[in-house]
């Protein structure tokens, strides 16, 4: 098999759904104080695509390993609890398969991006930096909920938007999904 067709089919397997219990299951281990790392990592292994979502983001420039992470309780002690707990989290809403709209074009490069940097300001003031990642990794995770399960109110409010340049993210949302001013906590938009 040619290397290009070979690479095809081993990118294939990001497009597949994890498995929705197995990413619970990682959820409520993740938490259990009593479960190592070995035991994350069998169960990780279990659902192929996890795994590979896993392992592949250990193996990322971002945490400048010499050699390759080639297994999910190595993946685990690499990410770190935290990490491994956006993973999941992000697995269970099923926001790793391409079924619909799955999530915005630039979601992952975004959150990654993102990700990196808020560990990167977490070393520099202290804080944990696997935290941070984490956070970063899940900041955008209520834009891609809304964006795969209400895509023709996501496409409204990019047609509000570019009817009237002088709209507000915010404010074309507000309009949109009808959300009164008194009730937004934080003043930022779910699509930012």
């Amino acid at each position: 098999m040619a290397t290009a067709e070979a690479d095809d089919l081993i990118t294939e397997v990001t497009h597949l759904p994890v498995l929705p219990g197995a990413a619970m299951r990682l959820l409520w281990m993740v938490e259990d104080p009593r479960a190592s790392g070995a035991d994350l990592g069998r169960l990780i292994e279990s659902d192929a695509v996890l795994s590979t979502h896993i392992i592949g983001l250990a193996n990322t420039p971002f945490y400048g390993l010499a050699g390759k992470v080639s297994s999910a309780w190595r993946a685990v002690a690499v990410l770190g609890p935290a990490t491994v707990r956006a993973i999941a989290t992000a697995a269970a809403f099923d926001l790793f398969s391409d079924d619909g709209g799955s999530v915005p074009g630039d979601f992952w490069p975004h959150s990654v991006t993102t990700a990196a940097a808020a560990a990167a300001i977490a070393r520099r003031i202290g804080m944990q930096p696997n935290d941070a990642f984490s956070s970063g990794l899940l900041h955008d995770l209520g834009a891609a909920l809304v964006f795969r399960r209400a895509p023709r109110r996501c496409d409204a409010v990019l047609d509000l938007i570019a009817g009237d340049p002088t709209l507000s993210r915010m404010d074309a949302e507000r309009m949109e999904f009808g959300v009164p001013v008194e009730s937004i906590r934080h003043g930022t938009s779910w699509m930012e």
